[in-house]
């Protein structure tokens, strides 16, 4: 591995919601992450040819070394990853927009702004 990436917070600002400091990473499908708000990383590139049947994008982040870490979206979820605007919670985005996100997340293609948790709802 040349390169990894890591957010880091200080003891005192951790999520509320996710005491466990060695957690791997947020889920944006909790309940109470319905208001986080995904934000595109600067680098990503959705490309639109040369694509299996049933593909609409390839969405990769062009700052990453390894070529292989490639997010395949069908046309829904492009549609979905078009209305990312940083501003957007999860919840507006759609049906299915936590998976997705949670797909996003994984493939470095998002950041989650989680500052407006309200908690967890019934």
């Amino acid at each position: 591995m040349l390169r990894h990436t890591a957010i880091a917070v200080a003891d005192d600002d951790r999520d509320a919601h996710q005491p466990d400091p060695t957690a791997e990473k947020p889920d944006p499908a909790r309940p109470d992450a319905r208001t986080w708000r995904p934000i595109p990383v600067p680098t990503v590139l959705a490309v639109q040819e040369c694509l299996p049947p049933g593909v609409a994008a390839a969405l990769l982040n062009r700052a990453h070394t390894d070529t292989d870490l490639v997010l395949f979206a069908d046309p829904e979820e492009l549609a979905m990853f078009h209305r990312i605007d940083g501003n957007t919670a999860i919840a507006e985005l759609g049906l299915g927009a936590a998976e997705f996100v949670r797909r996003l997340v994984r493939h470095d293609l998002v950041v989650l702004d989680a500052s407006s948790c309200e908690g967890t709802t019934s």
